[in-house]
């Protein structure tokens, strides 16, 4: 393992991020980071009704794909492809995982404005719309 490079960024408004990365490529504790010192850069603003709507459409696009990784047990050609859930996840650990992802999602959000909280939301329902069609491409169905 390569020795941890010091990483240092400054945002407009003066706050600074001092984080490392060892250089492995593990883009989750890259990504996490990034969702942990978004406070630190951004500075809230009320929810607009497209923020709300917004907001909406990533937890519905979300609970979708919720639904589907629940299903992936009935598939035995299938396994589940996000590392943090595993190959073989518990329905408790699938739900942990989205009720947490659907909270911390909207928290940064909360943190964000303008076009920030616009391209932070944007990005993830297109994440996961996409997502889910390709989920349904392999066979995986939205049984309520």
């Amino acid at each position: 393992m390569a020795a941890p490079r010091r990483i240092r960024c400054v945002g407009k408004e003066g706050g600074e991020i001092l984080g490392f990365y060892d250089g492995s490529g593990d883009a989750m504790r890259i990504l996490f980071g990034l969702l942990l010192s978004s406070t630190l850069l951004a500075s809230a603003s009320p929810w607009t009704t497209k923020d709300k709507v917004l907001e909406g459409a990533f937890v519905v696009a979300t609970a979708l794909d919720w639904r589907q990784t629940l299903d992936i047990k009935n598939h035995s050609n299938l396994y589940e492809q996000n590392h943090v859930l595993g190959r073989l996840p518990s329905d408790t650990t699938i739900n942990t995982y989205f009720v947490t992802s659907i909270v911390l999602h909207a928290v940064v959000a909360d943190q964000l404005h303008g076009k920030w909280r616009t391209a932070w939301q944007a990005v993830w329902i297109g994440l996961e719309v996409g997502t889910v069609q390709r989920n349904y491409a392999l066979g995986i169905r939205l049984n309520f």
